[in-house]
């Protein structure tokens, strides 16, 4: 502005300029607005369908514990099919899938379990339901898959779990060192189960924990 010498030529340059640039600033500050108030309105409806899923989880958690069957499909099926992309629907579904087992439909709980093992980013639900359908293929004197689907895997903390699995399966393909050498790994960490695992172990012949 200090190239015009008046002030009167000042404003006349600032009126020509709005003039020629109001709309877009006008735009683009509506845009603005409308991205901040569109962004809060997201947040907010966020942290709604957090709150509705959380309570619904806290419902499913008191069906459970009632052992509530009806109740425990239904409110399953509300956060499966309207929170499909949170952790309480993942979570629904390894309730669901006990509830087909308890109903008989073992079909169906696999399918479930299935689609979480492969399809959940969480770590912790991926090993729960490959552990769980584990036992389900056991049950149906299926010990191939079971190897098939615990080993080779990072396990983690479910190690335990894995292992005397393994060693469940190993013994019923009559793969007696296979079992023993996973009992053993299970029993390297001990947990309330180790009681179990050890008689199993002492099944086979063998005692002890391998050095």
């Amino acid at each position: 502005m200090d190239a015009y010498q008046t002030e009167e030529q000042q404003v006349e340059a600032l009126k020509a300029w709005w003039k020629e640039n109001s709309r877009s600033i006008i735009v683009g500050v509506v845009v603005g607005v409308s991205a901040i108030m569109g962004w809060k309105a997201w947040q907010n409806q966020i942290h709604t369908q957090a709150e509705q899923a959380s309570n619904i989880y806290e419902q499913l958690l008191v069906a459970n514990e009632k052992g509530e069957g009806d109740a425990i499909s239904k409110l399953s099926h509300q956060l499966i099919d309207g929170y499909s992309d949170s952790a309480y629907a993942e979570y629904a579904s390894l309730f669901l899938a006990k509830q087909k087992v308890l109903a008989g439909e073992n079909g169906k709980a696999k399918e479930l379990l299935q689609a979480l093992v492969e399809k959940s980013k969480h770590e912790d639900i991926v090993h729960l339901a490959r552990v769980r359908l584990a036992q389900l293929l056991l049950d149906e004197n299926s010990p191939a898959g079971v190897v098939q689907l615990l080993s080779p895997i990072d396990s983690g903390s479910f190690s335990v779990l894995y292992d005397e699995l393994l060693g469940d399966a190993y013994v019923v393909l009559g793969e007696k060192e296979k079992a023993r050498l996973a009992y053993q790994k299970a029993l390297l960490k001990p947990t309330r189960n180790s009681g179990l695992i050890q008689l199993k172990l002492d099944d086979l012949g063998v005692g002890g924990v391998a050095g």
